[in-house]
């Protein structure tokens, strides 16, 4: 049985054939569309420095994610589309499971419903779509 506690997660972009403006657009970009699904929270992860005197700095590619499982397939959708053609996305919940989204493994209705699973019950399995 699928809870209705939200479920806290890390999503990073990997991109490695883009330079860190690029990477930082993209994760503005994933950030904003990740916003606009209903009981879906996001927001940036500060980097902590030292030499940091004013302003944010904030860690290129990295999210803090809070949805609610009954928007876990449309955040699964969205971050299989943001896979693009080169892209890596890892997620990682609060209670250890770990989901890397890639281009050359689209996951079936059957494995989503899995992953839903996996990612709100609790299970601390690792799936990867590779």
């Amino acid at each position: 049985m699928i809870s209705n506690t939200p479920i806290k997660m890390q999503v990073v972009i990997h991109d490695n054939e883009v330079d860190e403006n690029t990477l930082e657009q993209a994760t503005i970009r994933l950030m904003n569309e990740l916003r606009e699904i209903d009981g879906t929270e996001v927001e940036r992860v500060l980097e902590l420095s030292e030499s940091l005197t004013k302003g944010d700095n904030f860690t290129v590619g990295l999210l803090l994610l809070a949805t609610l499982p009954t928007t876990l397939p449309a955040v699964v959708n969205l971050l299989q589309y943001w896979t693009g053609d080169r892209r890596k996305i890892s997620v990682e919940t609060a209670n250890g499971v770990k989901v890397e989204f890639i281009p050359s493994k689209l996951y079936s209705e059957k494995e989503v419903l899995s992953l839903i699973e996996s990612l709100s019950g609790g299970d601390s399995s690792q799936i990867n779509a590779g």
